[in-house]
């Protein structure tokens, strides 16, 4: 067994299963009413308990303490959530970052279950010998005495607390609550999901006030000043928040908008004073343009990595779809992972893709040939049945997990080609600039996009060989249309 000492105590981790593991192995030699005598003997080496009934309770990572008085067990568990894919496997199931909480058992009475307000297994740890510590301190000095022989009604736990907590005030309002920091930015998403925020962008936000709580909840100054409630926080902290992100300067930005959002929608609310997000400037952008459409030889390099991409036709099939779609369509790779058949029709003018909706009317963008034959040939998606409505979805795993199924494809692909900075988005600026340097106006390029004509003009408009041509074309024009002057002669 692995021994540490953490917080004055030693700590095991449990041997449970590997006893039952090794008795596994003697099934076949052991009989039958022997079974249970052994492993309650394997059982009893493992966590030191002289009874060869093994105790339910002492089951994952915990912390054991015994003397002469006092057998004292402290067991660590994560609080699943109803969304977490490890809650079917019990509390003690570690795979996941559901909150921590601990337990205590004094002579198998259990005294105490309290949230260790963390997610960290090592801080756990940590605090949870403190806890011991505070516990045992407090037995010893005659505040909780164990319970006599038969007694087998629980103790009360002393008051122990991770962090310390300001002194204890009556609420001036109805909103007290909602004034403390974790219980705004719950809120605050409450209110984004009411508004129809999308689940990836609904993910960003949680994020970044998730970060935003437990810098609080970490930070020292923070924590000696009690920094619970939105208006606590000061503008030197929020300096503090920013210089630990560490963040590029676009994604910062992009972050700091969330948290300036944050503010106002407590400013609204008369959470805090003042919006002191909104005095921080927010990171200087040197140039939202530079990204750098591909050349026909890195788009041909890309096209040629699906062909020798992965191992099966299935995956290569899949790939080269996906790289003709965005190459020809400049779809969103969420847009792509869920693309769905009846999106693709027949006219008289040929093959053509649903794009989007403006106006009540729909907007559809014309595909070549090669496009649909690599679609049409794309096999079934795997465990789809035998009809499947998209072309890469099987419709039954989660569509975020289609998502990131497809950005790895492409990320292999990219890798594979051998061509720097390759991503999906380098596509849609590839199809903008190709557009404009044709004499397509914002505004169409935008209704191919899906984007307003301002964010083409900010971020698409490249400055390419095509445009500079059209640019000498019309100076030419004008140039031959103008009146004809003679200088005089001196």
């Amino acid at each position: 067994m692995l021994n540490e000492p953490q917080g004055g105590f030693t700590y095991r981790r449990t041997a449970i299963g590997r006893c039952a593991e090794l008795g596994s192995r003697l099934k076949r030699r052991v009989p039958s009413p022997d079974k249970k005598e052994i492993m309650g003997q394997l059982i009893t080496m493992a966590v030191g308990q002289h009874t060869s009934e093994p105790n339910p309770k002492l089951r994952g990572p915990y912390l054991l303490q015994e003397d002469d008085d006092h057998r004292i067990t402290m067991t660590i568990w994560r609080r699943h959530g109803p969304d977490c894919p490890e809650r079917k496997k019990g509390r003690y199931s570690m795979k996941c970052s559901c909150p921590l909480w601990g337990d205590g058992c004094v002579n198998s009475v259990r005294v105490l279950r309290q949230s260790l307000a963390t997610r960290n297994i090592r801080i756990a740890r940590r605090r949870l010998g403190g806890l011991l510590d505070d516990y045992l301190e407090s037995l010893n000095a005659g505040a909780r005495p164990s319970p006599p022989e038969g007694n087998t009604k629980q103790i009360q736990a002393p008051q122990i607390v991770v962090r310390p907590e300001p002194e204890a005030t009556a609420p001036e309002d109805d909103l007290a609550d909602l004034k403390l920091l974790s219980n705004a930015t719950k809120a605050y998403l409450a209110n984004c999901k009411t508004n129809g925020i999308g689940d990836e962008a609904f993910r960003k936000y949680r994020n970044s006030l998730n970060k935003l709580v437990q810098f609080t909840e970490n930070d020292e100054i923070c924590l000696k000043r009690h920094v619970q409630r939105v208006a606590d926080l000061k503008v030197i902290d929020l300096d503090r928040f920013r210089a630990g992100r560490k963040l590029a300067p676009i994604t910062a930005s992009k972050e700091w908008e969330t948290i300036k959002s944050f503010f106002e929608f407590c400013v609204a609310r008369e959470l805090c004073p003042k919006n002191i997000a909104a005095m921080i400037k927010g990171p200087t952008i040197v140039d939202q343009n530079d990204v750098v459409p591909y050349t026909p030889d890195e788009i041909n390099a890309i096209i040629d990595a699906c062909s020798t991409f992965g191992l099966y036709g299935y995956e290569r099939k899949r790939a080269l779809a996906i790289v003709l779609t965005l190459r020809f369509t400049a779809l969103r790779i969420s847009d792509i992972a869920l693309l769905r058949r009846d999106r693709i029709s027949h006219t008289e003018s040929g093959w053509r893709i649903f794009r989007t909706v403006k106006n009540n009317a729909a907007v559809y963008l014309l595909i070549p040939q090669i496009l649909v034959d690599a679609l049409n040939d794309v096999p079934p998606p795997r465990k789809s049945g035998k009809i499947c409505r998209c072309y890469f979805w099987n419709g039954v795993s989660k569509p975020k997990s289609q998502i990131s199924e497809v950005s790895e494809t492409l990320a292999a692909v990219f890798r594979k080609s051998g061509v720097q900075d390759a991503g999906a988005h380098r596509f849609r600026h590839t199809l903008a600039t190709e557009l404009v340097g044709e004499g397509a106006t914002f505004v169409e390029v935008a209704d191919i996009l899906g984007n307003s004509p301002e964010i083409v003009e900010k971020h698409y408009a490249k400055f390419s060989q095509k445009r500079q041509e059209r640019v000498d074309t019309l100076m030419k024009i004008i140039h031959e249309t103008a009146p004809k002057t003679r200088s005089k002669k001196s």
